[in-house]
């Protein structure tokens, strides 16, 4: 362990190297982290979320004591200039970075010091400046009973100054803990810990930072919720949710605990089906069968035994789709022995009979029993909700052709001629099927969007829109296990909206995804998910049980689904 004169010894030599500076100081923290020979690294796109401009309060956890402010320091004067930190005694004592400082004691201090440092945050952040602050105000340690490395709840104080001047807010995360020796003296005593911090800042020589950035979170986001404390768990838990993110993304698994899944070997895709046979079954359709018409595009409706080479084109294409989304049977073409029984609704190229996507179609009162729906092989179904919902649709095996996938035309037209088959069958007002969440999503991102589902579905039952909840549950329960650092449930809960539970999940993926396409659409219709199914058979995705009563569509949403008169048909129907 260095001395405390190894520690002073460093500390002169930064003195004299800051001697040196320029008289902007712009090269304080880097020379800093130079004289460690600490680096930090933190990928383009992340660096391009920090705003170029105006207010802005980054919000970091502590994990070491030093470094990060000091990285944080050379990483933000790579973005703008105008960077000031709301720091502790700590930062303070590094010559040369007074300028950047705005003081505070997190441990109390005197409270009139204190309040002329939130005062001068607030003035900074008034002038359109950026403020880093550390809402912790401790570094990470050892906690029981749990025996996990934690910080202390934030401060809701910095959820204070969000409010009052508006500023924007960016969650910076970084990775890494102090050492075991830290770790262990801060449970003898804090004071051991804190005397441990010179020392801990030392041995990072010859080590990398790893920091992670979220996208901007607007003040408007912070003043819907009901209280500066849950204010500040939002923003705690969009922070340590960045650790996450990095697993999924950084980190290899080395080592596997537990039983090993292993994927069967997938077979080769099969072959297209001859177009000529195609153009053949297309022609043999009865008018009635012809859904809808849209430039060179139509949708059609057949049973299988009507189109037995199309439906093998489009059990070939749904491999493909489903492959490509991480998804798939691992056949070498999707089809079962619920395609013999189901209706097939399908957009196709009006000449040459080329399949775009498709869908299948069963109905709750023609089938001999619930076995008889694809769904109850996901799930178990209570007698009484199949009864409440009947007569009822179930949709699934949806997919886009990969290469239409690039626009929502062929989606869209999907879905109106689902809209058209029910404005010729109006007796039908409730939709229900499975939507799958891809395995290629991480951990975290399903736990975030499970978790707010699930909050979703318990407040529409509380307030008795839903009386489905304990009706059906699933044949393989969804466990998304616990995240470390993030309480995921707890942050569903702080979510204003679909869209804002979107931003953070594209948070977390490598590519930026946010919620699957298909579940935001039929969430925005006013759909519910009823239960989460792991299908070990279909690549190990998360289905949820989604159901959507078309009678609450609105009266403009429900004309561009079904038509002006078919929805004037369904509405006398239902009598809405």
């Amino acid at each position: 362990m260095p001395s405390p004169d190894a520690v002073q010894t460093t500390l002169e030599k930064w003195s004299r190297a800051t001697g040196q500076m320029v008289p902007d100081g712009s090269s304080v923290f880097a020379r800093f982290l130079e004289e460690l020979d600490v680096r930090w690294s933190c990928s383009a796109e992340d660096m391009a979320r920090i705003p170029r401009s105006g207010a802005v309060v980054v919000v970091a956890n502590h994990p070491f004591g030093l470094v990060e402010g000091m990285t944080l320091g050379a990483l933000l004067s790579q973005v703008r200039p105008d960077v000031k930190f709301l720091a502790n005694s700590i930062l303070a004592a590094v010559p040369g970075t007074g300028q950047f400082l705005i003081p505070v004691d997190p441990f109390g201090g005197a409270a009139k010091a204190n309040w002329r440092g939130l005062r001068r945050s607030i003035e900074w952040l008034r002038q359109g400046g950026l403020l880093v602050t550390f809402p912790a105000g401790e570094v990470a340690a050892l906690k029981f009973p749990r025996m996990e490395i934690a910080e202390p709840e934030w401060n809701e104080a910095i959820a204070r100054l969000i409010r009052i001047t508006q500023a924007r807010a960016v969650p910076v995360y970084f990775h890494g803990v102090n050492s075991a020796a830290f770790q262990l003296a801060g449970l003898i005593h804090p004071r051991f810990r804190t005397a441990l911090l010179p020392h801990e800042t030392l041995n990072k020589k010859g080590h990398t930072i790893r920091v992670a950035i979220g996208g901007p979170v607007k003040a408007e986001n912070l003043s819907r919720l009901a209280s500066d404390r849950e204010a500040m768990d939002y923003l705690c838990q969009r922070t340590h949710l960045l650790q996450a993110r990095s697993t999924s993304m950084e980190q290899p698994a080395r080592f596997h605990i537990g039983p090993l899944r292993i994927d069967p070997p997938r077979a080769k895709v099969a072959g297209a089906v001859d177009p000529r046979a195609l153009r053949e079954e297309a022609a043999s359709l009865a008018a009635p069968q012809v859904l809808l018409e849209s430039g060179d595009f139509r949708v059609c409706v057949a049973q299988a035994e009507q189109i037995p080479n199309t439906l093998r084109e489009i059990g070939r294409l749904r491999e493909i789709a489903f492959r490509k989304a991480g998804e798939g049977s691992g056949r070498s073409l999707d089809l079962d022995r619920f395609d013999k029984h189901y209706s097939h609704l399908w957009v196709a190229h009006r000449e040459t009979a080329e399949v775009s996507g498709a869908y299948r179609l069963a109905c709750t009162d023609t089938v001999e029993s619930a076995s008889d729906l694809y769904t109850s092989t996901l799930f178990r179904f209570r007698p009484e909700l199949l009864k409440s919902l009947n007569p009822a649709v179930e949709l699934g095996r949806s997919f886009v052709r990969p290469e239409h996938q690039k626009s929502y035309h062929a989606l869209l037209m999907l879905w109106k001629g689902i809209g058209r088959w029910v404005a010729r069958h109006p007796r039908y007002r409730v939709l229900f099927g499975p939507v799958s969440i891809s395995r290629e999503y991480s951990r975290a991102s399903k736990a975030l969007m499970v978790a707010y589902l699930e909050a979703q579905r318990m407040r529409r039952a509380s307030s008795g829109e839903s009386g489905t909840v304990s009706q059906v549950e699933p044949r393989r329960q969804f466990r998304a296990g616990r995240l470390v650092g993030c309480d995921a449930v707890l942050l569903a809960s702080l979510l204003r909206n679909l869209e804002e539970l979107s931003e953070v999940v594209a948070e977390l993926e490598a590519d930026g995804k946010g919620v699957p396409v298909l579940l935001r659409q039929y969430l925005q219709l006013g759909g519910t998910v009823l239960a989460f199914n792991v299908d070990r058979a279909f690549s190990d995705v998360v289905d949820g049980l989604v159901v959507v009563d078309l009678a609450g569509l609105a009266p403009a949403v429900l004309e561009k689904y079904l038509g002006r008169e078919g929805a004037a048909e369904f509405r006398a129907v239902h009598r809405l």
